[in-house]
């Protein structure tokens, strides 16, 4: 079902909502379980509904708007692929992070003035 939201550029919040029922709340119960199978070790497939960490925490990136927790969602990902020893998606995720990080922090020094140096 996922893979077919994704093809058809579906798998989104809106889209999500309006045929699913889904509600905002749910998505951070996502959250919540992603990073419970995550505590559990549950990196890569082995929970009961064949969902793991990795998908969970992937779906919630791409529904949430929520800067600060798809942050936590990447390092809980690079954590995941790390444990599972794939580097190459662990650079990966590495990248996405450093980019999502590096977008929260934009410094403007425009409000700062230089002291004033009194001369005798």
């Amino acid at each position: 079902m996922v893979s077919m939201l994704k093809e058809e550029k579906l798998f989104n919040m809106s889209y999500i909502k309006a045929n699913f029922s889904f509600e905002d709340t749910q998505l951070s119960d996502l959250f919540e379980y992603a990073k419970l199978l995550y505590d559990c070790g549950d990196y890569k497939g082995t929970s009961l509904l064949k969902l793991d960490a990795l998908d969970l925490l992937y779906f919630f990136r791409r529904l949430s708007n929520h800067k600060e927790k798809n942050i936590s969602a990447l390092w809980g990902q690079l954590s995941c692929y790390i444990l599972l020893n794939n580097s190459d998606k662990a650079f990966e995720t590495f990248v996405k992070l450093k980019d999502n990080i590096d977008s929260l922090v934009t410094v403007s020094y425009t409000h700062l003035t230089l002291p004033t140096i009194c001369s005798v």
